[in-house]
């Protein structure tokens, strides 16, 4: 029934920008000074572009939310799309996981919901498995260290919470990023 919920969620009348402004920037990344992505941001926004491509390990929602605020630009104008999961950085998958790191990308960009919020990489812990000890799963299926893990079943059980965020209006819409049809 994931599925079903997707096609659902596509049928809402939610459009995407065609450009957007990607913002893993290496000043973000994991940094304790935003300035760099409020800048470019604000700098985005007040040239025309309305889409931002985010994703919770670049470290960047905070200068984000920061110049959509700044901007003037009413929200219903923007689109963000962010992502929960590995992108370089010790962030499990899994059920809950995924709950939490959503609320936290809300958090950072002081915002109710995301426009799209996709799951950055197939496989827990990308690139990087030995950093499953520094953020374990609580979910036996996404912990790389408990003998049920399966990369299948943590798919699934990170795309249900998917699904419940969407259900719940945190992310208008829902997806998948560098997955390849055999993860589908």
């Amino acid at each position: 029934d994931a599925g079903v919920e997707l096609f659902n969620a596509a049928d809402r009348g939610v459009f995407m920008p065609v450009a957007g402004l990607g913002t893993a920037l290496s000043s973000c990344f994991n940094t304790s000074t935003p300035n760099a992505s409020f800048a470019a941001s604000l700098l985005w926004l007040r040239l025309g572009g309305r889409r931002f491509d985010g994703a919770l390990s670049y470290g960047c929602d905070t200068g984000i939310g920061s110049a959509i605020r700044a901007s003037g630009v009413p929200r219903d104008e923007i689109f963000v799309v962010s992502k929960i999961g590995p992108g370089g950085l010790p962030l499990a998958l899994g059920y809950n996981e995924t709950l939490h790191q959503a609320r936290r990308i809300l958090s950072d960009l002081k915002d109710t919901h995301v426009d799209l919020l996709l799951v950055h990489e197939p496989f827990t812990y990308w690139p990087d498995p030995s950093a499953a000890v520094k953020a374990p799963s609580s979910d036996p299926a996404c912990n790389l260290t408990n003998a049920r893990y399966s990369e299948r079943e943590c798919r699934v059980s990170t795309w249900r919470a998917m699904v419940t965020l969407w259900k719940g209006g945190l992310a208008r819409s829902i997806g998948v990023s560098n997955y390849n049809s055999s993860h589908i």
